[in-house]
């Protein structure tokens, strides 16, 4: 009796098993990159602990920093649809977190015009009518990286004007 042949895939469906793990590779990196963009853009901080939030009792007046007028361009589809400025003040607690502010102001204004400008490009920004307290978080976490956690004790958001540019 003759011993049967095993079974072997036809070409036809070898060039389907390779489009489906073909696929299947995509669809995990689309998932992996969805998830990373959460991760970094979009996850609220983890929670400080009840010792860091409790404030400093050295008896001193918080000092206030103005910041020079932040205008960001909003792009959509290519295009400037709008021009946001953004009077922004930071809170200090001491004489010398306010010199640090004071040194660091380009590059406090340079991270605060990138931040704005990747938040206001996002359409979920769009969604809310109040951006002020995400803005405030964005401006926060961008100070904390520039000048250190410590430095500034709040962003404070005291203007937001909108201007829709001429058509050339």
């Amino acid at each position: 009796m003759p011993r049967p042949e095993p079974w072997r895939p036809s070409p036809c469906d070898r060039r389907a098993m390779k489009r489906a793990a073909i696929f299947l590779v995509l669809i995990l990196f689309l998932g992996g990159a969805g998830g990373a963009g959460w991760w970094f853009m979009l996850r609220e901080p983890p929670a400080e602990t009840a010792e860091a939030a409790l404030p400093d009792d050295r008896g001193e007046a918080p000092r206030y920093v103005d910041v020079d007028p932040v205008t960001v361009p909003v792009i959509r589809d290519g295009r400037v649809v709008q021009h946001m400025s953004f009077v922004v003040v930071l809170q200090v607690d001491g004489e010398e977190q306010q010199r640090v502010v004071y040194k660091s102001m380009r590059r406090l204004t340079d991270a605060y015009i990138r931040e704005l400008h990747v938040l206001l490009s996002r359409r979920f920004v769009w969604q809310d009518d109040d951006i002020v307290p995400l803005v405030r978080k964005r401006l926060m976490a961008a100070s904390a990286r520039v000048v250190g956690r410590e430095v500034v004790a709040e962003v404070l958001v005291k203007g937001i004007k909108s201007r829709t540019p001429q058509p050339t």
